[in-house]
């Protein structure tokens, strides 16, 4: 599960959740590097491009690469904010951490009933800010071609099952298989 939970974080490195933030500021203050914000301006950072920064990743920041999150085969977490993609500091996501687990069930449960490959590896998805289209399509061993859209539909019914089942056996330990 370590290289798992590795893996995901390189991808929300390279493709954050929420590409873009900005942040409101109450008060005048100065930022850490001394720069002045004053009352009611807004501040914005670019979580999309903090994680292409050279400085911070190393000369292979644009190549996704989940052994950066590993310690000896451990997972060991960023600073928060040098990954900010779930906030950092006092505001930083109180779903962080089931967030991750949420992941890790749906990953688990689809790499368990598919076998997957990706047509067109050596060319890159174009990633617009808001929103992200795949138009690839995945071919999955015993299942015959399955769209992007299908795919995400598949996982979306998953979760719901988790979720129903969560709700069901609270404090129990399931032992039922997802079915799909």
């Amino acid at each position: 599960m370590h290289y798992l939970q590795a893996a995901i974080s390189e991808s929300m490195r390279l493709y954050p959740p929420v590409p873009i933030n900005t942040k409101a500021c109450l008060d005048n203050d100065i930022l850490p590097d001394g720069t002045f914000i004053g009352k009611g301006w807004f501040i914005i950072y670019h979580v999309y491009a903090m994680g292409r920064i050279e400085a911070i990743w190393s000369e292979n920041c644009n190549k996704f690469v989940p052994e950066r999150w590993l310690e000896n085969g451990i997972y060991r977490q960023e600073n928060q904010f040098r990954y900010p993609v779930f906030q950092a500091g006092p505001r930083i996501c109180l779903g962080k951490d089931m967030a991750y687990i949420q992941m890790e069930s749906i990953a688990a449960s689809v790499i368990e009933r598919f076998v997957m490959d990706v047509r067109d590896k050596n060319t890159c998805q174009k990633y617009v800010a808001t929103m992200t289209k795949n138009e690839r399509w995945v071919t999955c061993k015993g299942e015959g071609k399955m769209c992007g859209c299908d795919l995400l539909r598949f996982i979306l019914k998953l979760i719901d099952q988790v979720v129903k089942m969560s709700q069901k056996h609270r404090g129990k330990k399931n032992k039922k298989r997802l079915k799909c």
